[in-house]
């Protein structure tokens, strides 16, 4: 069987696995209690809902800086307030199945600004990397913390796999093994081949893993937040909801559905589960109580991620198409005004 077989196979494996885990414990969790405690425990303080939107923006933010400042290393010179505003616009993409259409949309808007196509195409995948090697970094440092400050030695286990995962990244994504994965293919795609000058450099995507550290902390604020939209956690589980946030993105790369959905919300999930239940008095339904507050918990905090996500893409689409017509007419003009060259008989 192909290699790219046994990993689809794989992922549909890990996919069931977990949502059919947590799916079956939250239907247990449901059958233990009754329908007046339900009403008690899921009531909303929406107060706390613009402070997990706002953490969501500060993710969306990061995350595009992070892509313009790799775009800006491999030779791109288009404005960046604009390419900031076309990338929130793509994000919105990636609600439709296949993920394809995110890339389609940034290439879409970020070419009207005078950014090449492989640039930008070349720079989202590079920006994908670094995503995913900075949350795995950072979420699997601190639930290995987590652990082994509880003396599980899963701790040290999981921390293993995380820097071998990362390892395994890195070396994919140093230009001499990255560029000698994508020429192949662009020569087969009659395209030329990425010049050495447009060649993102080992320093500066390390540079882009560390810049995308503050994601994680605006979702670890976000998720705190939206916890509080129904039980008060201190403010002390900020630091483990910054990694549970950091690995449930990476938990949703490996889902099927649009924009993550299910990996990244058991992830957030079994994460939350101890902390919601030391917010609760102890008695025999606490750990049900728990387990459906956790539930409206991740179903609140996809809400407030897509509410952001639409404001921030239609605003960003909007900013990148007046800028880019604005850019069209000013290079009319100077064409028009510009004298014609005379030449003498």
């Amino acid at each position: 069987m192909p290699a790219k077989k046994w990993i689809f196979w794989l992922k549909v494996l890990a996919f069931v696995l977990v949502i059919g885990f947590v799916g079956y414990k939250l239907y247990d969790y449901w059958q233990q209690i009754s329908l007046s405690e339900l009403h008690d425990a899921l009531t909303i303080d929406w107060r706390w809902g613009p402070v997990s939107m706002l953490g969501f923006m500060g993710v969306m933010l990061t995350s595009a800086l992070g892509w313009v400042f790799i775009a800006r290393r491999m030779g791109d010179q288009a404005p960046v307030l604009p390419l900031l505003g076309a990338y929130c616009f793509s994000q919105m993409g990636k609600y439709v199945p296949g993920k394809v259409m995110l890339l389609v949309m940034r290439v879409e808007r970020s070419s009207r600004l005078g950014m090449p196509q492989r640039i930008c195409t070349l720079s989202t995948l590079l920006e994908n990397v670094a995503y995913m090697i900075s949350g795995a970094i950072f979420g699997g440092a601190i639930l290995a913390k987590i652990l082994a400050g509880r003396g599980d030695i899963q701790g040290g286990l999981l921390l293993t796999a995380v820097g071998l995962s990362c390892v395994a990244l890195l070396v994919v994504a140093h230009p001499k093994v990255f560029y000698r994965l994508v020429n192949p293919v662009l020569r087969k795609m009659k395209r030329p081949e990425v010049e050495p000058s447009q060649r993102l450099r080992m320093r500066w995507l390390l540079l882009s893993i560390i810049l995308m550290v503050p994601c994680w902390v605006c979702g670890g604020v976000a998720l705190w937040a939206t916890t509080r939209c129904l039980v008060p956690i201190d403010l002390i589980h900020v630091w483990g909801l910054m990694g549970a946030f950091a690995l449930s993105v990476i938990g949703g790369m490996v889902s099927f559905l649009p924009g993550g959905l299910g990996p990244r919300e058991a992830v957030q999930a079994l994460f939350l589960m101890p902390v919601v239940m030391t917010a609760l008095p102890a008695d025999n339904d606490t750990k049900a109580k728990a387990a459906i507050i956790v539930t409206v918990v991740v179903i609140l905090q996809r809400l407030f991620q897509i509410v952001i996500e639409l404001l921030l893409g239609l605003a960003g689409g909007l900013f990148c198409t007046i800028t880019a017509r604005r850019m069209a007419q000013g290079t009319a003009v100077a064409a028009a005004t510009d004298p014609v060259p005379v030449t003498k008989v």
